[in-house]
């Protein structure tokens, strides 16, 4: 199996390489989207079930380690960038790994990171001018997959649809939310000194085995102020990983 990342693509001519950057240039200058491409989950009443279930279902539901294909959707002052993504994820390990390409198959950013810290990144110029894109998305990403089960010592508040779990350390706080047919985690969110940072929102759940994948994620990013949009597109299991991360 070819793998997209290290596999090394034939030369192209000066020409064609000009005009797949044009390609990507006129994809830099699409205008962003704001509304939200997935179906809301259904209001679900919990009923007797508790706190505690919803959290031990969600320590049985997340995976621990996967490799997935999605689009991605950045966007930025108005302006979006539609991307091919690979993403890896080791949750054991601590690393995540993604590789981005445009729809014309040009590499627009790729980066490995470890622990939060980013040990190998590329960036396209073009992309690279809307700022260090890399490094705040690496987070974000480590944000969207990690950390999706509250911890223990958290306050507890059981609606009759959703069930809220808050954790504060100092002047941080961040939200869980959890409810919809499977008590899945529908939002998190984070806050530093009582102003939103950063909340990611997780729709129309698959179920792969007796894991559970989110089939579309937004990421709101206030604190840079973008927006990603992730479309699950394929789950790959660990033998048929296309990252090139250190294990």
């Amino acid at each position: 199996m070819i793998d997209p990342l290290t596999s090394v693509p034939p030369r192209r001519p000066r020409s064609a390489a000009g005009h797949a950057l044009g390609i990507v240039a006129a994809i830099l200058l699409t205008a962003g989207c704001a509304h939200v491409p997935f179906d809301k989950p259904l209001d679900t009443p919990l009923g007797d079930t508790t706190a505690a279930a919803i959290r031990q279902q969600a320590v049985a539901d997340t995976p621990r380690k996967f490799s997935v294909l999605n689009t991605i959707v950045f966007e930025k002052f108005g302006r979006a960038v539609m991307a091919l993504g690979y993403t890896d994820v080791d949750m054991d390990a601590d690393t995540v790994s993604v590789l981005a390409l445009s729809p014309a198959g040009v590499k627009l950013f790729e980066f490995q990171e470890r622990g939060g810290v980013i040990h190998h990144q590329y960036v396209i110029e073009h992309l690279a001018r809307l700022g260090d894109v890399v490094t705040a998305v690496a987070a974000d990403i480590r944000r969207v997959y990690f950390d999706r089960v509250p911890p223990f010592e958290s306050d507890v508040v059981k609606k009759k649809h959703t069930c809220e779990f808050t954790t504060s350390v100092k002047t941080d706080v961040t939200r869980y939310v959890f409810g919809g047919e499977e008590r899945a985690l529908l939002r998190k969110t984070a806050r530093r000194n009582g102003r939103k940072r950063w909340a990611v929102s997780y729709y129309e759940y698959q179920r792969r085995g007796t894991r559970l994948f989110p089939g579309g994620i937004v990421l709101k990013n206030d604190e840079h102020g973008y927006r990603l949009t992730v479309r699950l597109k394929d789950i790959f299991d660990d033998d048929e990983s296309v990252s090139t991360s250190n294990k």
